[in-house]
């Protein structure tokens, strides 16, 4: 290609960075949401894409009594929904995972009266790798473009001695 006319180094890394700025809002466009309900009896999950339900997502629960054993599994429905009753007040950890990458890990407190939600689920490890290599791109492709072709230096006889 000719990179020699400056119209057209800027047409290609502008190409570029359409193409990186469209990938990377495929990669958030099913960003996943839970809300929570929480009755004297029960808890509801509506689980939500940014652009439409969660249909058919596995649901495990577990109870603050036995954190590390799984004490429900389940699938949200057709509109994202899926409840449980809890047996026990407390801290209940709750995944909802589609099983192609989407995943969001919560925490229901529920204490009898109150409850309280916190999501630990870590998405800024993956956004901030994603950005690193992003840039990394960027500034190869823009390295790339914008290098100027050298000639090769001629070698004499003398310049060597």
């Amino acid at each position: 290609m000719d990179f020699e006319n400056p119209r057209r180094r800027i047409a290609v890394v502008s190409r570029a960075l359409l193409v990186l700025l469209l990938a990377a809002s495929g990669i958030y466009a099913h960003g996943l949401g839970v809300g929570v309900d929480v009755t004297e009896d029960s808890v509801t999950l509506r689980c939500r894409y940014a652009d439409g339900t969660f249909p058919d997502a596995e649901a495990l629960i577990y109870s603050p009594e036995q954190p590390n054993k799984t004490f429900l599994i389940g699938r949200t429905d057709s509109q994202g929904v899926f409840s449980f009753v809890p047996n026990a007040t407390g801290a209940w950890h709750v995944v909802v995972d589609d099983g192609m990458g989407h995943r969001k890990v919560l925490d229901v407190n529920v204490d009898g009266s109150a409850f309280a939600i916190s999501d630990t689920s870590s998405p800024i490890l993956p956004r901030l790798v994603f950005g690193a290599l992003l840039l990394a791109a960027l500034g190869f492709l823009v390295g790339r473009v914008f290098k100027k072709q050298r000639k090769p230096r001629e070698s004499t006889a003398e310049g060597r001695a």
